[in-house]
């Protein structure tokens, strides 16, 4: 399956979620440079968009540009800080993408917290942490464990 979307051919028309997913894919199978290319688009079309700044700072980081994605950061973190408070709606997705992030950059300790934020805003389910490959290498991480514990 992931072959299958680094095979399609880069499509405009494709929704924004499937030119993501293709994104993220690319990324995992080492080819981060036309991930941004097709992050870089997304971005443009929507410059708030969570998700594909996060996408986009994942691929830099990937290519080795730690510099752009610790921007693309910093960006993330003032979009959270200018939500009211409490606003899980909008601050659940930016957590969410945060946490993908810091996961990226390696920083074990913001990646358990931006999803505790996530999980907290109920817009992340524990189990959809399981579905991003970029968490796997922090699976053994103690306070990443405490947030993927079900909770009753």
């Amino acid at each position: 399956q992931e072959e299958w979307y680094a095979k399609r051919p880069i499509d405009a028309k494709w929704p924004p979620e499937m030119r993501d997913l293709q994104a993220r894919v690319l990324v995992q199978l080492g080819e981060p440079a036309k991930a941004e290319s097709i992050e870089r688009a997304l971005v443009a079309a929507n410059p708030d968009d969570a998700t594909h700044l996060a996408t986009l700072g994942i691929a830099a980081a990937s290519a080795g540009d730690t510099r752009s994605a610790r921007a693309i950061s910093v960006r993330l973190a003032r979009a959270a800080a200018a939500l009211p408070q409490n606003d899980a709606i909008k601050g659940g997705p930016i957590a969410l993408a945060r946490a993908r992030l810091a996961a990226a950059l390696g920083d074990s300790a913001g990646t358990a917290a931006f999803l505790e934020e996530a999980v907290h805003d109920e817009h992340t389910w524990i189990y959809f942490m399981h579905g991003y490959p970029i968490f796997h290498r922090f699976a053994a991480y103690p306070a990443l464990q405490e947030v993927a514990k079900v909770r009753g």
